[in-house]
């Protein structure tokens, strides 16, 4: 069975998973010329962060990138289901979870540019996530119902498929005014809030996502999908290091989540929009999936 990738995140992971089992073939093979036995299939039950760790620590990544050919999944003893599961961590809830999940099929019926809400508990209701094909600024200025807004909308960037699945999904908020009914977001760059709202969750039509919080500073702006290519994992690894090494008075870190955000290649981004050149940078990793 061979799985056919069609996108960089699969081509490295694919890449990895098949060195690792050239790895694991070729470890115990004796110096006579005898066969080398198969290699026994990986137990099903094995963890996906217990797999990407074998992965972390035994395989030259720059190689393993380099790979291109397909998976033979046979060969390292996983279905197609578990080698997608690796890239779609599932785990229980750590926080409370959305008890009631937006009614996302009501709001999609106003307007078919949202494609998801996200919510933060005890501070922000659930806010539609729209994005206009082709279109990469259009509700910066529009709000989710296509109206005309100074304060615009949240907005998933159009570099980004709208099912969460990338390494980095990037939202753009516009906080500049301070009536601004996304200037809660701002609210990362105050320890007590950063500790006490740690969660963001994300509602999509067959699931509900919950992210954690795990940096949040201020810097210039920038296109993050353009200068940072988070489906190389070395690339993506390189950026979210980058951001626990942050030392600067803005830089709020969680160090204890630094192996999870590797483990999970698969991380949010709002860009807060702050005004001048400047952004409120507000980074989460995946840690739980809920389906609807």
């Amino acid at each position: 069975m061979t799985v056919n990738k069609k996108s960089g995140r699969l081509r490295v992971l694919a890449g990895i998973l098949t060195a690792a089992a050239v790895m694991a073939g070729c470890a115990g093979v004796p110096q006579t010329p005898e066969p080398a036995p198969e290699p026994e299939p990986a137990p099903a039950e094995e963890s996906t962060s217990e797999i990407i760790g074998v992965i972390r620590d035994d395989i030259d990544y720059e190689a393993a990138a380099a790979a291109d050919s397909q998976l033979d999944l046979d060969q390292i003893g996983l279905t197609e289901e578990e080698f997608y599961a690796i890239a779609d961590t599932r785990k229980d809830f750590r926080g409370e979870g959305t008890k009631e999940p937006a009614d996302l099929a009501a709001l999609q019926q106003e307007n078919e540019d949202v494609k998801a809400t996200l919510e933060i508990p005890g501070v922000l209701e659930a806010v539609p996530l729209v994005q206009k094909a082709g279109d990469a600024e259009y509700y910066k200025t529009h709000d989710f119902s296509g109206e005309e807004s100074e304060f615009g909308s949240v907005y998933i960037d159009i570099g980004n498929d709208c099912e969460f699945m990338d390494p980095n999904t990037v939202m753009h908020v516009s906080a500049e005014l301070v009536e601004s009914p996304y200037s809660d977001f701002l609210g990362y760059g105050d320890r007590i809030f950063f500790e006490e709202n740690p969660y963001i969750y994300i509602t999509l039509p067959d699931c509900v996502l919950e992210y954690q919080v795990f940096a949040s500073y201020e810097d210039i702006t920038e296109s993050i999908l353009k200068i940072h290519n988070c489906y190389d994992y070395l690339g993506y690894v390189a950026y979210t290091d980058n951001m626990f090494a942050r030392t600067g008075m803005d830089s709020l870190t969680d160090e204890s989540l630094t192996q999870t955000v590797r483990d999970a290649w698969n991380i949010i981004t709002l860009q807060v929009d702050e005004g001048s050149d400047l952004c409120r940078y507000v980074h989460a990793v995946l840690t739980g999936k809920e389906l609807r």
